[in-house]
């Protein structure tokens, strides 16, 4: 009796134990919880949160978010063939719109630790979308056959986690449109200081097939996307900056992107667009409040019968000021008409000092576009930069002028560029022999640009046709002389 009595009391004080040790732990996941929540919702800026709230239990809790998204009325172009056609809305009727308000809710499953799920953590959260208000029935039928995505979190004690992210495989069906997809999966993990998160990224395949009302193909094009897998390794993103603005690096690769012609009568599909073995790999830094941001991509593919040997894009983002940036999405004027004039524009001088705070980092971008065809390379690429300000030059706010307007106005004083441009003579039988068009003949392509070149618009050589292009203070160079247009130049 006393063994027996002995092992009820063991029993019952690690019952207890146990007990408070998971009251105890689920008091800090809420608040760490809470912080991640705040954090990741600014990150992503995405919605507005309409309500949150978090019920706590001894060993598991239950949170619950309600966020608010503005959708564009086009979104929702699901229509049953058979139903009346909507009434059409004037923009211009006040108090009509052209967006719908729909409301996500979602919920998160909280169980404590120290051994929530018989793992031990120090808890696992399971966080998935339980309702969608706002979409019209036509639209819910869609999506019969998808299946919510859901991510499930567990938190070490030592304060790293480790995420799972899934969109299980479905499909979605209009009556011209019927896109497909195998499971998505991406894994997160974070250090215990959550400034740094580590991932991977797998989607097997995703199609979109245009169809006929009866669900048979449509006499159009499939776009098909095969392959997709990636890892990446990033900062957490500056207070209030959108996560794509994050430190960090991305390598990835896409086996294919293709769109082909179906319908046509026959069983085969034609090739119009093809990327195979598509190499990414991006790296984004951060000086300060200043971005910069390099993406290499790679691959081979075929425009209709055309094979390309190699295609490379080579781009970069130089001294970007986030902080600006963030500051102008407020001032800058939400206009249907952007540069429209506005009597009732009165941040003039703020907008003045953040659109100069932007341009004084002197930001600039450049992308080089490669192609080997044949054997022979084609090139096209283009810079442009902001500059020291003239000295002529001002930003002052005038009268009635919108943001958007001042901020052209400002850019055409203060950037320069130049783009360039080679076309080898090899790839002209190679283009005509794939097309076998006779109207695109070898000789009708080489009298087009031999007229480009006699406008002083192309300059031919042994090796092919270039042209050069140079922008300076609002005046532009073509091939070395001013540039006056489409007709003859005139030195």
């Amino acid at each position: 009796m006393k063994k027996t009595a002995w092992g009820v009391a063991v029993v019952a004080v690690a019952a207890i134990g146990y007990a408070g040790a998971s009251w105890t732990i689920g008091q800090q996941i809420e608040q760490r919880y809470t912080d991640e929540y705040d954090r990741a919702l600014s990150m992503l800026g995405v919605g507005n949160v309409i309500s949150h709230d978090y019920e706590r239990g001894w060993f598991t809790s239950v949170g619950h978010t309600v966020i608010e998204f503005e959708v564009p009325e086009e979104l929702f172009g699901v229509q049953d063939p058979a139903a009346e056609p909507p009434a059409e809305t004037d923009p211009d009727i006040e108090g009509e719109s052209k967006f719908r308000t729909v409301r996500l809710h979602l919920e998160d499953r909280v169980r404590h630790g120290p051994l929530p799920g018989w793992r031990i953590a120090a808890a696992t959260i399971e966080s998935r979308l339980t309702e969608i208000e706002g979409i019209d029935d036509a639209t819910r039928k869609a999506f019969d056959g998808a299946k919510a995505p859901y991510l499930n979190t567990l938190f070490a004690f030592g304060g790293s986690y480790h995420g799972d992210f899934v969109l299980p495989a479905g499909e979605m069906r209009q009556p011209k449109l019927v896109a497909q997809w195998q499971q998505f999966d991406s894994t997160v993990d974070g250090t215990a200081d959550t400034n740094r998160v580590k991932g991977k990224l797998n989607w097997p395949q995703m199609t979109m097939t245009p169809t006929a009302v009866d669900g048979t193909p449509a006499n159009s094009i499939r776009i098909l996307m095969r392959g997709m897998a990636g890892n990446f390794e990033m900062d957490r993103p500056q207070e209030g900056q959108p996560w794509m603005s994050a430190q960090g690096t991305y390598k990835g690769r896409v086996e294919e992107i293709s769109l082909r012609r179906i319908g046509d009568g026959t069983s085969t599909e034609s090739p119009l667009l093809a990327y195979n073995d598509m190499q990414l790999d991006s790296n984004t830094t951060l000086d300060g409040a200043l971005l910069n941001m390099k993406l290499n991509v790679t691959s081979r593919g075929s425009v209709g019968g055309l094979a390309i040997d190699s295609l490379r894009l080579d781009s970069t983002l130089d001294r970007l000021d986030l902080e600006a940036m963030n500051s102008l999405k407020g001032l800058m004027q939400p206009a249907a008409d952007p540069i429209a004039p506005n009597p009732d524009a009165q941040a003039g001088p703020e907008v003045s000092a953040v659109i100069e705070q932007l341009l004084v980092a002197k930001p600039a971008y450049a992308a080089k576009f490669t192609a080997v065809l044949g054997g022979q390379d084609g090139e096209f690429g283009y810079r442009l930069a902001v500059v020291d300000a003239p000295n002529q030059a001002s930003s002052a706010f005038p009268p009635g002028m919108s943001p958007n307007l001042l901020l052209l106005s400002l850019l055409s004083q203060r950037v320069e560029g130049d783009a360039s441009l080679l076309l080898p003579k090899s790839w002209l039988p190679a283009i005509a022999n794939a097309v076998a068009d006779p109207k695109l003949s070898v000789q009708s392509m080489k009298t087009v640009l031999d007229g480009l070149v006699a406008q002083r618009m192309l300059v031919a050589d042994a090796q092919g046709w270039h042209a050069d292009l140079k922008l300076k203070q609002g005046a532009v160079l073509l091939n070395g002389q001013p540039f006056k247009g489409m007709g003859p130049m005139v030195r």
